[in-house]
């Protein structure tokens, strides 16, 4: 670990960054360069162990970062976590971080970026001991932008949850959720599930049904907001849909939050079919 230097205390950012800006990146042919080669071939022979990428033949295409990454898109090859273990990026440290950590029991990431790099639920789920002992999951997103219409939201598939047998409690903040692959029986694999917070949020209709279907909830909290809904057109419901969605917790359900009313135009003509609209 290296302590950065003094930078601007409000950067700023148009896409993803791939790596420290403090220290260039290492090579394998580099003097010096055996204590990188090291923890490279620690990283990567735990990866294997895990089950997170196969063995590969040769480590040779690892040598540099993709020059042909698509903004936006997550990467899903071995190759692709391979070659961010190469060269420290975050999100490859994070996989291999947790799914090492069996017990864990309370996950919280504050931040997450607009610009996805890895697919976490695709190697995550390569794994026997990732994430299965998981009761609280916490996922903040950052925002870019001034809450204008054209700014970039974070966006996730939240397929995640179809690898934690027994969360209890879910909090999204500032996340646009779509384009979910279901499974054919439509509900998550643990039925454990009591807390909901969904703030500043926008949850496709299908999804949501997944996520509360069969479930005991207590806590139910919902409150949209104009980016999110912008970038997620499928999230929009009725009373209906909510009333249908909560089935199973009517019995269960102790506080319930839905679309606030909010002065403010733009946000009531998405809101005018939620429950507090009348």
């Amino acid at each position: 670990m290296t302590i950065p230097e003094q930078e601007d205390e409000s950067p700023t950012s148009s896409g993803p960054r791939f790596m420290s800006i403090d220290r260039p990146p290492p090579r394998f042919g580099d003097k010096g360069s055996a204590t990188s080669m090291y923890m490279f071939n620690l990283f990567l022979g735990a990866a294997i162990e895990i089950g997170l990428v196969i063995k590969p033949t040769s480590t040779d295409r690892t040598l540099a970062l993709r020059a042909d990454a698509q903004m936006g898109t997550t990467l899903k090859a071995d190759v692709d976590l391979i070659r961010q273990l190469r060269h420290g990026v975050e999100d490859a440290h994070f996989i291999l971080l947790i799914a090492q950590l069996p017990q864990l029991e309370k996950l919280l990431i504050d931040g997450l970026s607009p610009y996805p790099i890895l697919d976490w639920h695709h190697f995550l789920s390569r794994s026997s001991t990732a994430l299965q002992a998981l009761k609280i999951l916490n996922l903040w997103g950052s925002r870019v932008g001034t809450q204008r219409e054209e700014d970039k939201v974070v966006k996730t598939t939240l397929q995640i949850l179809d690898i934690l047998p027994n969360l209890e409690h879910l909090q999204l903040q500032n996340i646009s959720a779509q384009g979910h692959r279901h499974n054919a029986e439509d509900t998550l694999p643990s039925k454990k599930l009591r807390i909901v917070v969904f703030h500043d949020c926008a949850v496709r209709h299908r999804l949501l049904k997944k996520i509360a279907d069969g479930q005991r909830i207590r806590t139910f909290h919902y409150t949209a907001a104009i980016l999110q809904m912008n970038a997620n057109k499928d999230a929009m419901f009725s009373e209906e849909h909510i009333a249908a969605h909560l089935e199973s917790s009517k019995r269960s359900l102790r506080s319930l939050t839905l679309y606030p009313v909010l002065d403010s135009a733009p946000l009531r003509k998405y809101f005018e079919a939620a429950w507090f609209a009348s």
